[in-house]
Protein backbone atom coordinates (compact mmCIF):
# COMPACT_ATOMS: atom_id res chain seq x y z
CA UNK A 1 0.00 0.00 0.00
CA UNK A 2 0.95 3.29 -0.48
CA UNK A 3 2.86 4.81 2.26
CA UNK A 4 1.53 7.92 4.64
CA UNK A 5 1.20 11.13 1.90
CA UNK A 6 1.57 14.36 2.56
CA UNK A 7 -0.53 17.07 2.28
CA UNK A 8 0.24 20.80 1.44
CA UNK A 9 3.70 20.91 2.14
CA UNK A 10 5.69 24.07 0.52
CA UNK A 11 8.60 21.95 -0.40
CA UNK A 12 9.53 18.98 -1.71
CA UNK A 13 12.77 17.36 -1.96
CA UNK A 14 14.13 18.80 -4.98
CA UNK A 15 12.74 22.21 -3.07
CA UNK A 16 10.06 22.59 -6.11
CA UNK A 17 6.24 23.47 -4.59
CA UNK A 18 4.80 20.18 -3.90
CA UNK A 19 0.71 19.95 -3.80
CA UNK A 20 0.71 16.79 -2.23
CA UNK A 21 3.43 13.69 -2.15
CA UNK A 22 3.50 10.10 -1.56
CA UNK A 23 5.14 6.87 -2.51
CA UNK A 24 4.56 3.12 -3.34
CA UNK A 25 7.41 1.17 -2.68
CA UNK A 26 10.58 2.37 -4.14
CA UNK A 27 8.73 4.52 -6.37
CA UNK A 28 7.90 8.58 -5.11
CA UNK A 29 4.93 10.42 -6.67
CA UNK A 30 4.53 14.35 -6.14
CA UNK A 31 2.03 17.09 -8.02
CA UNK A 32 4.47 19.79 -8.38
CA UNK A 33 5.27 22.39 -10.76
CA UNK A 34 7.84 22.17 -13.61
CA UNK A 35 10.67 24.81 -12.88
CA UNK A 36 12.99 23.27 -14.95
CA UNK A 37 13.14 26.94 -17.34
CA UNK A 38 12.68 29.38 -14.70
CA UNK A 39 10.21 30.68 -12.25
CA UNK A 40 8.84 33.48 -14.09
CA UNK A 41 5.19 33.44 -15.73
CA UNK A 42 2.52 30.16 -15.78
CA UNK A 43 4.93 26.89 -14.99
CA UNK A 44 3.08 24.06 -15.88
CA UNK A 45 1.34 21.72 -13.50
CA UNK A 46 2.95 18.39 -13.27
CA UNK A 47 3.28 14.79 -11.45
CA UNK A 48 7.04 14.37 -10.66
CA UNK A 49 7.70 10.66 -10.33
CA UNK A 50 11.21 9.04 -9.07
CA UNK A 51 12.61 5.87 -9.53
CA UNK A 52 15.96 4.09 -9.23
CA UNK A 53 17.49 7.02 -9.37
CA UNK A 54 15.86 8.77 -12.64
CA UNK A 55 12.65 11.14 -12.96
CA UNK A 56 10.01 12.67 -15.22
CA UNK A 57 7.70 14.95 -15.34
CA UNK A 58 3.80 14.16 -16.73
CA UNK A 59 1.93 16.89 -17.67
CA UNK A 60 -1.32 17.54 -16.09
CA UNK A 61 -2.16 19.81 -18.41
CA UNK A 62 -2.68 22.99 -16.37
CA UNK A 63 -0.26 26.00 -15.64
CA UNK A 64 0.00 28.06 -12.74
CA UNK A 65 2.35 31.17 -11.56
CA UNK A 66 4.50 29.90 -8.74
CA UNK A 67 2.30 32.73 -6.51
CA UNK A 68 -0.96 31.33 -7.52
CA UNK A 69 0.23 27.18 -6.89
CA UNK A 70 1.30 28.51 -3.52
CA UNK A 71 -2.16 29.70 -2.69
CA UNK A 72 -3.80 26.77 -3.86
CA UNK A 73 -1.42 24.36 -1.29
CA UNK A 74 -1.90 26.67 1.40
CA UNK A 75 -5.96 27.50 1.44
CA UNK A 76 -8.22 24.27 1.94
CA UNK A 77 -11.17 26.95 1.51
CA UNK A 78 -10.72 28.36 -1.83
CA UNK A 79 -9.99 27.00 -4.89
CA UNK A 80 -11.77 23.98 -4.29
CA UNK A 81 -11.93 23.12 -8.22
CA UNK A 82 -7.82 22.99 -8.85
CA UNK A 83 -7.39 21.31 -5.52
CA UNK A 84 -10.45 18.49 -6.39
CA UNK A 85 -8.21 18.94 -10.10
CA UNK A 86 -5.09 18.10 -8.60
CA UNK A 87 -6.14 15.34 -6.11
CA UNK A 88 -7.53 13.37 -8.52
CA UNK A 89 -4.83 13.55 -10.60
CA UNK A 90 -2.52 12.49 -7.92
CA UNK A 91 -4.36 9.30 -7.07
CA UNK A 92 -4.53 8.86 -11.13
CA UNK A 93 -0.70 8.68 -11.19
CA UNK A 94 -0.65 6.76 -7.68
CA UNK A 95 -2.36 4.12 -9.04
CA UNK A 96 -0.62 3.94 -12.46
CA UNK A 97 2.55 3.87 -10.28
CA UNK A 98 0.50 0.51 -8.44
CA UNK A 99 -0.79 -1.17 -11.44
CA UNK A 100 2.29 -0.68 -13.88
CA UNK A 101 4.22 -2.09 -10.55
CA UNK A 102 2.27 -5.36 -9.72
CA UNK A 103 4.99 -6.73 -12.68
CA UNK A 104 7.89 -5.58 -11.38
CA UNK A 105 9.82 -7.03 -14.41
CA UNK A 106 7.36 -4.62 -16.97
CA UNK A 107 7.86 -2.02 -14.70
CA UNK A 108 9.68 1.64 -16.21
CA UNK A 109 9.22 5.01 -15.98
CA UNK A 110 7.86 4.74 -19.49
CA UNK A 111 5.25 2.46 -18.50
CA UNK A 112 3.85 4.44 -16.52
CA UNK A 113 3.80 7.44 -18.26
CA UNK A 114 1.92 5.69 -21.18
CA UNK A 115 -0.28 3.81 -18.30
CA UNK A 116 -1.45 6.73 -16.86
CA UNK A 117 -1.86 8.52 -20.14
CA UNK A 118 -4.11 6.35 -21.06
CA UNK A 119 -5.89 6.08 -17.91
CA UNK A 120 -6.74 9.91 -18.44
CA UNK A 121 -6.89 10.74 -22.09
CA UNK A 122 -8.76 7.18 -23.21
CA UNK A 123 -6.10 6.25 -25.31
CA UNK A 124 -6.14 2.66 -26.25
CA UNK A 125 -4.44 -0.05 -24.94
CA UNK A 126 -2.95 -3.04 -26.93
CA UNK A 127 -6.20 -5.09 -25.12
CA UNK A 128 -8.47 -2.62 -27.36
CA UNK A 129 -6.64 -2.77 -29.80
CA UNK A 130 -7.32 -7.00 -29.78
CA UNK A 131 -10.98 -6.62 -28.94
CA UNK A 132 -11.39 -3.99 -31.78
CA UNK A 133 -10.58 -7.26 -34.17
CA UNK A 134 -12.20 -9.56 -32.67
CA UNK A 135 -15.58 -7.10 -33.08
CA UNK A 136 -14.83 -6.68 -36.79
CA UNK A 137 -14.61 -10.20 -37.52
CA UNK A 138 -17.97 -10.73 -35.45
CA UNK A 139 -19.76 -7.61 -37.34
CA UNK A 140 -18.25 -9.34 -40.70
CA UNK A 141 -19.65 -12.84 -39.81
CA UNK A 142 -16.45 -13.95 -39.40
CA UNK A 143 -16.98 -16.21 -36.52
CA UNK A 144 -14.39 -18.99 -36.44
CA UNK A 145 -11.80 -15.92 -37.35
CA UNK A 146 -12.96 -13.86 -34.15
CA UNK A 147 -12.84 -17.33 -32.15
CA UNK A 148 -9.42 -17.90 -33.00
CA UNK A 149 -8.54 -14.30 -32.36
CA UNK A 150 -10.21 -14.65 -28.96
CA UNK A 151 -8.15 -17.61 -28.12
CA UNK A 152 -4.97 -15.87 -29.18
CA UNK A 153 -6.17 -12.90 -26.64
CA UNK A 154 -7.28 -15.08 -23.89
CA UNK A 155 -3.65 -17.12 -23.96
CA UNK A 156 -1.68 -13.81 -23.92
CA UNK A 157 -3.67 -12.74 -21.17
CA UNK A 158 -2.95 -16.01 -19.45
CA UNK A 159 0.26 -15.96 -19.87
CA UNK A 160 1.68 -12.19 -19.59
CA UNK A 161 -1.55 -10.56 -17.58
CA UNK A 162 -3.49 -7.99 -18.31
CA UNK A 163 -1.56 -5.02 -17.82
CA UNK A 164 0.77 -4.76 -20.44
CA UNK A 165 1.83 -1.55 -21.47
CA UNK A 166 2.01 -0.94 -25.03
CA UNK A 167 5.76 0.84 -24.67
CA UNK A 168 6.12 -2.54 -23.34
CA UNK A 169 5.69 -4.36 -26.62
CA UNK A 170 8.92 -5.37 -28.14
CA UNK A 171 10.93 -8.34 -29.19
CA UNK A 172 12.36 -9.12 -25.67
CA UNK A 173 8.65 -9.59 -24.54
CA UNK A 174 7.46 -11.78 -27.48
CA UNK A 175 10.08 -14.01 -26.31
CA UNK A 176 9.33 -14.20 -23.03
CA UNK A 177 5.80 -15.41 -24.36
CA UNK A 178 7.05 -17.84 -26.93
CA UNK A 179 9.56 -19.53 -24.08
CA UNK A 180 6.16 -19.29 -21.90
CA UNK A 181 4.11 -21.13 -24.39
CA UNK A 182 6.62 -23.77 -24.58
CA UNK A 183 5.80 -24.92 -21.61
CA UNK A 184 1.90 -26.36 -22.28
CA UNK A 185 1.30 -25.74 -26.04
CA UNK A 186 2.29 -27.09 -29.66
CA UNK A 187 4.33 -25.79 -32.32
CA UNK A 188 1.26 -25.59 -33.83
CA UNK A 189 -1.12 -23.49 -31.15
CA UNK A 190 1.59 -21.09 -30.96
CA UNK A 191 2.56 -20.21 -34.24
CA UNK A 192 -1.64 -19.77 -34.63
CA UNK A 193 -1.04 -17.28 -31.34
CA UNK A 194 1.50 -15.43 -32.76
CA UNK A 195 0.33 -14.82 -35.92
CA UNK A 196 -2.63 -13.60 -34.07
CA UNK A 197 -0.67 -11.31 -32.10
CA UNK A 198 1.15 -9.81 -34.84
CA UNK A 199 -2.19 -8.81 -36.76
CA UNK A 200 -2.96 -6.95 -33.67
CA UNK A 201 0.55 -5.37 -33.38
CA UNK A 202 0.19 -4.28 -37.23
CA UNK A 203 -2.93 -2.37 -36.32
CA UNK A 204 -1.70 -0.67 -33.60
CA UNK A 205 1.20 0.51 -35.35
CA UNK A 206 -0.93 1.69 -38.01
CA UNK A 207 -3.19 3.63 -35.41
CA UNK A 208 -0.28 5.22 -34.44
CA UNK A 209 -0.66 3.34 -31.21
CA UNK A 210 3.06 1.77 -31.59
CA UNK A 211 6.46 2.90 -33.18
CA UNK A 212 6.39 1.41 -37.19
CA UNK A 213 9.80 -0.25 -35.23
CA UNK A 214 7.43 -2.67 -33.98
CA UNK A 215 6.58 -4.25 -36.97
CA UNK A 216 9.94 -5.84 -36.80
CA UNK A 217 9.83 -7.64 -33.56
CA UNK A 218 8.59 -11.02 -35.70
CA UNK A 219 11.23 -10.64 -38.12
CA UNK A 220 12.89 -14.01 -38.40
CA UNK A 221 10.65 -15.54 -35.87
CA UNK A 222 10.07 -18.65 -37.45
CA UNK A 223 7.07 -19.70 -35.38
CA UNK A 224 5.16 -16.94 -37.90
CA UNK A 225 7.02 -16.45 -40.76
CA UNK A 226 4.69 -16.10 -43.73
CA UNK A 227 5.91 -19.38 -45.62
CA UNK A 228 5.50 -21.61 -42.93
CA UNK A 229 1.64 -20.23 -42.10
CA UNK A 230 -1.08 -23.43 -41.12
CA UNK A 231 1.97 -25.72 -42.58
CA UNK A 232 1.03 -28.26 -40.30
CA UNK A 233 -2.35 -27.21 -39.25
CA UNK A 234 -3.72 -30.42 -41.45
CA UNK A 235 -5.18 -34.21 -40.91
CA UNK A 236 -3.66 -36.58 -43.88
CA UNK A 237 -5.58 -38.80 -45.85
CA UNK A 238 -5.04 -41.82 -43.49
CA UNK A 239 -5.53 -39.97 -40.83
CA UNK A 240 -8.77 -38.64 -41.37
CA UNK A 241 -9.96 -42.22 -42.55
CA UNK A 242 -9.09 -43.22 -39.44
CA UNK A 243 -11.74 -40.79 -37.66
CA UNK A 244 -14.00 -41.81 -40.40
CA UNK A 245 -13.21 -45.60 -38.99
CA UNK A 246 -14.04 -44.98 -35.58
CA UNK A 247 -17.51 -42.82 -36.35
CA UNK A 248 -18.90 -45.57 -38.11
CA UNK A 249 -17.74 -47.86 -35.11
CA UNK A 250 -19.41 -45.59 -32.69
CA UNK A 251 -17.27 -47.41 -29.64
CA UNK A 252 -14.87 -46.19 -27.77
CA UNK A 253 -13.23 -49.21 -24.78
CA UNK A 254 -10.41 -49.59 -22.76
CA UNK A 255 -7.89 -53.13 -23.07
CA UNK A 256 -10.33 -54.97 -21.24
CA UNK A 257 -13.29 -54.35 -23.53
CA UNK A 258 -15.24 -52.26 -21.10
CA UNK A 259 -16.68 -48.39 -21.94
CA UNK A 260 -14.22 -45.24 -21.19
CA UNK A 261 -16.76 -42.70 -21.47
CA UNK A 262 -20.72 -42.85 -20.39
CA UNK A 263 -23.28 -43.49 -23.36
CA UNK A 264 -24.05 -39.38 -23.22
CA UNK A 265 -20.31 -37.96 -23.73
CA UNK A 266 -19.51 -41.05 -26.20
CA UNK A 267 -22.37 -39.47 -28.89
CA UNK A 268 -21.14 -36.18 -28.25
CA UNK A 269 -17.51 -37.54 -28.70
CA UNK A 270 -19.24 -39.29 -32.10
CA UNK A 271 -21.43 -36.89 -32.89
CA UNK A 272 -18.24 -33.85 -33.04
CA UNK A 273 -15.79 -36.36 -34.93
CA UNK A 274 -19.02 -36.77 -37.83
CA UNK A 275 -19.70 -32.58 -38.24
CA UNK A 276 -15.93 -32.53 -37.78
CA UNK A 277 -15.40 -35.35 -41.07
CA UNK A 278 -18.30 -33.19 -42.78
CA UNK A 279 -16.95 -30.13 -42.87
CA UNK A 280 -14.06 -31.56 -44.49
CA UNK A 281 -15.93 -33.61 -46.84
CA UNK A 282 -17.75 -30.27 -47.47
CA UNK A 283 -15.03 -28.61 -49.67
CA UNK A 284 -13.79 -27.57 -45.78
CA UNK A 285 -16.40 -25.16 -44.98
CA UNK A 286 -16.61 -23.62 -41.40
CA UNK A 287 -18.75 -24.24 -38.41
CA UNK A 288 -20.72 -20.95 -39.09
CA UNK A 289 -21.38 -22.62 -42.83
CA UNK A 290 -22.12 -25.86 -41.31
CA UNK A 291 -24.49 -24.46 -38.75
CA UNK A 292 -26.47 -22.27 -41.01
CA UNK A 293 -26.55 -25.04 -43.87
CA UNK A 294 -30.15 -26.37 -44.80
CA UNK A 295 -32.00 -28.67 -46.93
CA UNK A 296 -32.56 -25.44 -49.09
CA UNK A 297 -34.26 -25.55 -53.38
CA UNK A 298 -30.69 -26.12 -54.52
CA UNK A 299 -30.98 -29.60 -52.46
CA UNK A 300 -33.79 -30.72 -53.76
CA UNK A 301 -33.28 -29.68 -57.60
CA UNK A 302 -30.59 -31.73 -57.84
CA UNK A 303 -32.06 -34.70 -56.46
CA UNK A 304 -30.43 -34.55 -52.88
CA UNK A 305 -27.29 -35.02 -55.09
CA UNK A 306 -25.42 -32.09 -54.26
CA UNK A 307 -25.74 -28.70 -51.51
CA UNK A 308 -24.73 -25.08 -51.58
CA UNK A 309 -23.65 -22.75 -49.38
CA UNK A 310 -22.28 -18.95 -49.28
CA UNK A 311 -19.46 -18.92 -47.10
CA UNK A 312 -19.86 -16.90 -44.02
CA UNK A 313 -16.36 -15.30 -44.27
CA UNK A 314 -17.09 -13.72 -47.25
CA UNK A 315 -20.73 -13.10 -46.16
CA UNK A 316 -20.69 -9.14 -46.67
CA UNK A 317 -19.28 -9.06 -50.08
CA UNK A 318 -21.17 -10.15 -53.08
CA UNK A 319 -23.30 -13.46 -52.44
CA UNK A 320 -23.51 -15.04 -55.48
CA UNK A 321 -19.48 -14.65 -56.29
CA UNK A 322 -18.91 -16.81 -53.17
CA UNK A 323 -21.48 -19.89 -53.38
CA UNK A 324 -19.66 -22.72 -53.16
CA UNK A 325 -21.07 -26.32 -54.53
CA UNK A 326 -19.90 -29.37 -53.11
CA UNK A 327 -20.95 -33.34 -53.66
CA UNK A 328 -22.71 -35.48 -51.19
CA UNK A 329 -20.37 -38.66 -51.21
CA UNK A 330 -21.57 -41.83 -49.36
CA UNK A 331 -19.89 -41.42 -46.66
CA UNK A 332 -21.50 -37.88 -46.13
CA UNK A 333 -24.80 -39.38 -46.31
CA UNK A 334 -23.64 -41.75 -43.70
CA UNK A 335 -22.97 -39.05 -41.64
CA UNK A 336 -26.00 -36.99 -42.22
CA UNK A 337 -28.01 -39.79 -41.86
CA UNK A 338 -26.40 -40.54 -38.18
CA UNK A 339 -26.22 -37.12 -36.89
CA UNK A 340 -28.14 -34.58 -39.28
CA UNK A 341 -31.47 -33.38 -38.37
CA UNK A 342 -34.88 -35.27 -39.50
CA UNK A 343 -34.90 -33.98 -43.35
CA UNK A 344 -37.41 -31.27 -43.78
CA UNK A 345 -37.49 -28.28 -46.63
CA UNK A 346 -35.97 -25.18 -45.75
CA UNK A 347 -34.85 -26.84 -42.48
CA UNK A 348 -31.45 -26.72 -40.31
CA UNK A 349 -29.45 -29.58 -41.71
CA UNK A 350 -27.38 -29.65 -38.13
CA UNK A 351 -29.36 -28.73 -34.65
CA UNK A 352 -26.57 -26.48 -33.60
CA UNK A 353 -28.84 -22.81 -33.69
CA UNK A 354 -32.49 -24.65 -33.92
CA UNK A 355 -34.85 -21.93 -32.18
CA UNK A 356 -32.24 -19.27 -32.06
CA UNK A 357 -33.20 -16.18 -34.44
CA UNK A 358 -30.96 -13.61 -32.44
CA UNK A 359 -27.45 -13.18 -34.78
CA UNK A 360 -25.93 -12.24 -31.53
CA UNK A 361 -26.92 -15.57 -30.01
CA UNK A 362 -26.34 -17.48 -32.68
CA UNK A 363 -22.43 -15.99 -32.86
CA UNK A 364 -21.86 -17.07 -29.56
CA UNK A 365 -23.53 -20.41 -29.79
CA UNK A 366 -20.97 -21.07 -32.89
CA UNK A 367 -18.36 -20.13 -30.95
CA UNK A 368 -19.14 -22.73 -28.21
CA UNK A 369 -19.55 -25.08 -30.60
CA UNK A 370 -16.27 -24.41 -32.14
CA UNK A 371 -14.92 -24.97 -28.79
CA UNK A 372 -16.65 -28.02 -27.78
CA UNK A 373 -16.20 -29.67 -31.12
CA UNK A 374 -11.96 -28.68 -30.21
CA UNK A 375 -12.38 -30.12 -26.81
CA UNK A 376 -14.02 -33.41 -27.89
CA UNK A 377 -12.09 -34.47 -31.18
CA UNK A 378 -9.25 -33.99 -28.84
CA UNK A 379 -10.09 -36.64 -26.71
CA UNK A 380 -11.01 -38.47 -29.75
CA UNK A 381 -7.35 -38.02 -31.26
CA UNK A 382 -5.80 -39.27 -27.86
CA UNK A 383 -7.80 -42.37 -27.65
CA UNK A 384 -6.74 -43.40 -31.16
CA UNK A 385 -3.33 -42.20 -30.61
CA UNK A 386 -3.66 -39.42 -32.71
CA UNK A 387 -0.12 -36.89 -31.69
CA UNK A 388 -2.38 -33.76 -33.25
CA UNK A 389 -4.83 -31.72 -31.20
CA UNK A 390 -6.99 -30.45 -34.18
CA UNK A 391 -9.72 -27.42 -34.42
CA UNK A 392 -12.23 -27.20 -37.10
CA UNK A 393 -10.12 -25.03 -38.61
CA UNK A 394 -8.04 -28.32 -39.81
CA UNK A 395 -10.93 -29.22 -41.40
CA UNK A 396 -10.07 -26.93 -44.45
CA UNK A 397 -6.28 -27.21 -44.73
CA UNK A 398 -7.00 -30.47 -44.65
CA UNK A 399 -9.44 -30.57 -47.40
CA UNK A 400 -6.68 -28.33 -49.95
CA UNK A 401 -3.25 -30.45 -48.59
CA UNK A 402 -5.11 -33.77 -49.07
CA UNK A 403 -6.05 -32.95 -52.37
CA UNK A 404 -3.19 -31.59 -53.42
CA UNK A 405 -1.19 -34.12 -52.84
CA UNK A 406 -3.59 -36.60 -54.88
CA UNK A 407 -2.99 -34.69 -57.95
CA UNK A 408 -6.08 -32.64 -57.89
CA UNK A 409 -5.47 -29.36 -60.18
CA UNK A 410 -5.08 -25.92 -57.81
CA UNK A 411 -7.57 -24.56 -59.77
CA UNK A 412 -9.85 -26.93 -58.95
CA UNK A 413 -9.30 -26.83 -55.41
CA UNK A 414 -9.24 -23.15 -55.23
CA UNK A 415 -12.78 -22.70 -56.96
CA UNK A 416 -14.44 -25.70 -54.73
CA UNK A 417 -13.10 -23.70 -51.70
CA UNK A 418 -14.68 -20.30 -53.30
CA UNK A 419 -10.87 -18.33 -53.38
CA UNK A 420 -11.81 -17.79 -56.90
CA UNK A 421 -14.42 -16.39 -59.41
CA UNK A 422 -15.96 -17.48 -62.58
CA UNK A 423 -16.26 -13.95 -65.00
CA UNK A 424 -19.70 -15.54 -65.43
CA UNK A 425 -22.70 -13.89 -64.95
CA UNK A 426 -23.90 -14.19 -60.99
CA UNK A 427 -26.97 -15.92 -62.17
CA UNK A 428 -25.21 -18.92 -63.59
CA UNK A 429 -22.96 -18.86 -60.62
CA UNK A 430 -25.94 -19.36 -58.52
CA UNK A 431 -27.26 -22.55 -59.88
CA UNK A 432 -23.77 -23.99 -61.80
CA UNK A 433 -20.39 -24.97 -60.37
CA UNK A 434 -17.32 -25.17 -62.70
CA UNK A 435 -17.37 -28.65 -62.43
CA UNK A 436 -19.89 -31.39 -63.45
CA UNK A 437 -21.29 -33.92 -60.87
CA UNK A 438 -19.17 -36.48 -61.74
CA UNK A 439 -16.39 -34.74 -62.13
CA UNK A 440 -16.31 -33.41 -58.27
CA UNK A 441 -16.99 -37.12 -56.82
CA UNK A 442 -14.15 -38.60 -58.45
CA UNK A 443 -11.95 -35.63 -57.18
CA UNK A 444 -13.61 -35.35 -53.36
CA UNK A 445 -13.59 -39.03 -53.17
CA UNK A 446 -10.03 -38.88 -52.66
CA UNK A 447 -10.35 -37.32 -49.20
CA UNK A 448 -10.98 -40.66 -47.57
CA UNK A 449 -9.85 -42.66 -50.57
CA UNK A 450 -12.19 -45.10 -49.65
CA UNK A 451 -13.19 -46.23 -53.70
CA UNK A 452 -10.45 -49.04 -54.02
CA UNK A 453 -11.56 -48.59 -58.27
CA UNK A 454 -10.14 -44.88 -58.47
CA UNK A 455 -8.84 -45.00 -62.13
CA UNK A 456 -12.43 -46.35 -62.71
CA UNK A 457 -13.56 -43.26 -61.13
CA UNK A 458 -11.60 -41.04 -62.83
CA UNK A 459 -12.80 -42.29 -66.40
CA UNK A 460 -15.82 -42.30 -65.78
CA UNK A 461 -15.81 -38.70 -64.41
CA UNK A 462 -13.79 -37.62 -68.26
CA UNK A 463 -16.52 -39.37 -70.04
CA UNK A 464 -19.03 -37.58 -68.15
CA UNK A 465 -17.58 -33.93 -69.17
CA UNK A 466 -17.38 -35.23 -72.87
CA UNK A 467 -20.23 -34.07 -74.97
CA UNK A 468 -22.27 -35.82 -77.41
CA UNK A 469 -20.79 -35.12 -80.64
CA UNK A 470 -17.64 -36.11 -78.29
CA UNK A 471 -18.72 -39.64 -77.08
CA UNK A 472 -20.17 -40.58 -80.63
CA UNK A 473 -16.87 -40.15 -82.23
CA UNK A 474 -15.55 -41.95 -79.16
CA UNK A 475 -18.09 -45.25 -79.60
CA UNK A 476 -17.18 -45.01 -83.35
CA UNK A 477 -13.44 -45.28 -82.89
CA UNK A 478 -14.26 -48.70 -80.65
Amino acid sequence: MEKESKRGRKKGASGLPVFRQGQFRDVFVSITLDTRKGKEGELRVVGRVAFDRKQIYISLGKAYTLERFQKVIATRNNYADERSFLEKQYNELLTAVEETFRDRTMFSLEALKERYLQKTSGKKTIYEVWDGIINDYHASNRIGTADAYSQAKNRFVKDMGERVSLSAINRNLLEKWIDKMKAQLSVTSIGMYLRAFRVVVKKAVDENLLDKSCGTIFTDLSAVNDGKDRKNEFLDVPTMRRLYDFFIAGEMKDAEGNDIYPADYRNKLIEATGLFLFMYLANGMNLADAARLKYDDFYYTHQKRMMCFVRQKTHNTTARETEIIFPILPEIRTILDKIANVETPYGLVFNILAGINDENRKDKLIGQENSNIRHRIKNVCKYLGIPYEPSPTWCRHSFATNLRDAGIPIEYISSMMGHTVSSGSSTTLRYLSNYNEATMIANNSKLLNLNTDSEKSEMVAKLASLSKDELAALLAKL
